[in-house]
């Protein structure tokens, strides 16, 4: 048995309308992947993340929003070892633009959820 014209077109409209559904998931804008991203965080924090994990979101964040960090200089460790962490972490992606930081602050949150077995 043939198709007709008619189902034929269904079928090509079908397809196209599809892809046009994964083309738009797959080119979210670099703003809107981290605002989804954002949403994925609180569910992070609630596992037994590292502390590498924290300090990298936490930087990327910063980056993302701020830009290059403005607290000139490091923090003591020794007296204030929490401020020096997010001090190392932000400063670490010193020069990074902020889509580039957006992009890769929303892959390290997709990576982090498969790697915690999260739902995103």
């Amino acid at each position: 048995m043939t198709p007709n014209k008619q189902t034929m077109t269904h079928q090509v409209i079908t397809n196209q309308t599809n892809q046009t559904k994964q083309d738009n998931t797959l080119y979210l804008s670099a703003e809107q992947r981290f605002n989804k991203a954002i949403k994925l965080v609180d569910k992070i924090n609630r596992t037994n993340n590292s502390e590498d994990d924290k300090g990298k979101i936490y930087g990327l964040y910063k980056q993302s929003t701020i830009g290059d960090c403005n607290i000139k200089t490091c923090p003591n460790m020794m007296t204030d070892y929490v401020g020096y962490r997010k001090w190392h972490y932000w400063n670490s992606f010193k020069g990074k633009d902020k889509i580039s930081a957006m992009n890769e602050y929303a892959d390290a949150i997709i990576d982090m959820a498969d790697k915690y077995g999260l739902k995103k």
